[in-house]
């Protein structure tokens, strides 16, 4: 088999061509994984503005920390993460807003709300880069209603980083 000028490019870098595939396995950069979960389940929370969603336990964590009691996913290892919650919220007559932040300081482009009657779930996701030691909340930033409307319940909230 001929050698090509891609060939040559991965050799030099001390790949190695597969005769077979031409996938380059030798050598290979092998990718870090991290994800950690923080939940809530069956256990209602009365919210009001600038309230941090409470979570109860956590999932599996990998090259992160999620600490139920600091409300966070702490970041371990810097690099790009996909970060997604999904909030079951109930409501009377009023609207709730939520949106994750970074440090205490708001990640732009992160807000999620519900406006109708009754229980719902509403999520988010969102790619974003993140430094080692950085600390990821949710936090609900609006919520209002008629007068004498009781305050947002949460009653399931799941925080994937």
């Amino acid at each position: 088999m001929k050698e090509t000028a891609r060939d040559r490019y991965y050799r030099r870098r001390g790949q190695e061509v597969s005769p077979v595939t031409a996938s380059y396995h030798k050598n290979k950069k092998k990718c870090d994984v991290a994800y950690g979960s923080l939940i809530r389940e069956n256990v209602f929370q009365t919210v009001t503005t600038g309230s941090t969603v409470d979570f109860l336990s956590i999932g599996p964590p990998q090259n992160v920390s999620a600490d139920p009691a600091l409300n966070a996913i702490v970041i371990l290892k810097e690099g790009v993460y996909e970060v997604s919650a999904d909030i079951t919220v109930e409501r009377s007559n009023g609207f709730i807003a939520f949106r994750f932040f970074e440090n205490d300081q708001a990640i732009p482009g992160s807000s999620f709300s519900a406006s109708t009657n009754g229980r719902e779930q509403i999520g988010k996701s969102f790619l974003a880069y993140f430094n080692a030691g950085d600390r990821i909340t949710i936090q609900v930033t609006a919520f209002g209603g008629i007068a004498g409307t009781p305050p947002p319940q949460i009653l399931h909230a799941f925080f994937l980083c």
